[in-house]
């Protein structure tokens, strides 16, 4: 088993973003910019693949990144996250240990802008559509599988970039509850 992290983000010009965002599994980085290039590249012993598109909007980004994923297990990302050392580790471990999970929302903290860190995870358990509405896509992971044969994506009119500038990870996990994926949390 092995863990994918799919990164959403913008105009980057160099391949710095994996050692600041301490990327220490497989990667499918997709970068919104002023050209079109796709680039895959041993990082750290692991593959990374870097797609470069001139376009726009975070649901349409996460696609394409979900559409190349081919690991088992994916991590939805946005650039600003730094992951803790053993991250693939801990994740495997929890998928490992409760075979039923389809999707697993970790509890990474936040620095909201202050100096004071909150937890989005509260409750460890079960995720039901009514508590799906509080995590963002950054926490979300997946079995890619499971995704693929529930035809589950991010819409694309939710999320920086389109219609409505936000709720694209409610709506996605709203999709994966409704089409009946055992989603959980975890602190």
């Amino acid at each position: 088993m092995k863990v994918q992290v799919l990164v959403a983000t913008m105009n980057q010009t160099d391949y710095s973003l994996l050692e600041k965002m301490n990327i220490q599994s497989d990667a499918i980085i997709g970068n919104q910019c002023d050209r079109n290039e796709i680039v895959e590249f041993e990082y750290n012993n692991r593959t990374a693949k870097w797609l470069s598109f001139n376009e726009r909007g975070v649901g349409l980004n996460r696609n394409n990144t979900l559409m190349r994923a081919t690991e088992d297990i994916v991590l939805f990302a946005d650039d600003d996250v730094v992951y803790m050392d053993g991250y693939e580790d801990t994740i495997i471990e929890y998928y490992k240990s409760h075979p039923d999970a389809d999707v697993v929302i970790f509890n990474f903290k936040m620095k909201p802008g202050d100096n004071s860190f909150y937890e989005r995870v509260t409750k460890e358990g079960r995720v039901n559509r009514l508590s799906a509405t509080k995590y963002g896509t950054y926490c979300i992971s997946a079995r890619r599988e499971k995704l693929r044969s529930a035809n589950i994506f991010f819409h694309m009119d939710f999320g920086g970039g389109t219609k409505y500038s936000s709720g694209e990870d409610s709506v996605f996990l709203q999709d994966c509850c409704r089409k009946k994926l055992k989603v959980f949390a975890t602190k």
